[in-house]
């Protein structure tokens, strides 16, 4: 059986530290917490931010 992965915008993400990592999406079977929202799978590409890392099965997308 496939399971269906959304995409999810982190809502603490306001502006791009150049500093440290951000981390603005993720692509999970459900919000890993209440600081994610739904939203379309192409806001990654338009944000232009690269996978990140994989934990607990979530992807997490952003900028290093």
């Amino acid at each position: 059986m496939k399971t269906t992965m959304k995409t999810f915008k982190n809502i603490n993400f306001k502006k791009r530290n150049y500093e440290s990592t951000n981390v603005v999406f993720c692509q999970a079977e459900n919000a890993p917490d209440e600081n994610w929202v739904e939203c379309e799978d192409i806001e990654i590409e338009l944000a232009k931010c690269d996978q990140l890392y994989i934990q607990a099965d979530v992807r997490y997308f952003g900028y290093m």
